[in-house]
């Protein structure tokens, strides 16, 4: 599975490749470059944040840590080539039940306190995601008042 979301990342996808279950490797990928926009925003505390993430990867996709550590690095490259994480906010929202997208915001919240705290940045960012992956605001609230989400 990892080397067709590497493919759909390389641009593959867009030569007209033809890829098995691309609905599963879009979910994977938009997570994942969410986390890995999360992991940005922690500036000089990246390894906790990384670790977590990938952690995440494995817990959420079932992934082995070398293939979670590959998925994470290649979301790393493709949401720094982004100017906007609009299209993996969408993929999440549409592709995820409501369940599944607490679950990710959760992962999300886990991620941004992995360093044991919560900026300014990552605190707008994450109310931010809520809205826009509608996350009900109540279930919101009680995942971010959660320690370590």
């Amino acid at each position: 599975m990892l080397t067709r979301i590497i493919a759909m990342i390389s641009g593959a996808e867009g030569q007209g490749a033809p890829l098995a279950e691309p609905r599963i490797q879009r979910e994977m990928l938009a997570a994942a470059c969410l986390f890995a926009e999360m992991v940005r925003m922690a500036g000089n505390e990246l390894v906790a944040e990384r670790l977590t993430a990938i952690r995440a990867l494995e817990e959420r996709f079932f992934l082995s840590h070398g293939d979670a550590q590959t998925l994470h690095a290649i979301a790393e490259r493709r949401e720094a080539e982004v100017y906007s994480d609009f299209l993996f906010i969408e993929t999440v929202r549409h592709a995820f039940d409501d369940l599944a997208r607490a679950e990710i915001f959760a992962d999300l919240v886990r991620i941004a306190f992995a360093d044991g705290q919560l900026t300014r940045e990552e605190t707008a960012l994450l109310s931010r995601l809520a809205r826009d992956l509608a996350i009900d605001p109540a279930s919101a609230a009680r995942i971010l008042a959660m320690p370590g989400g």
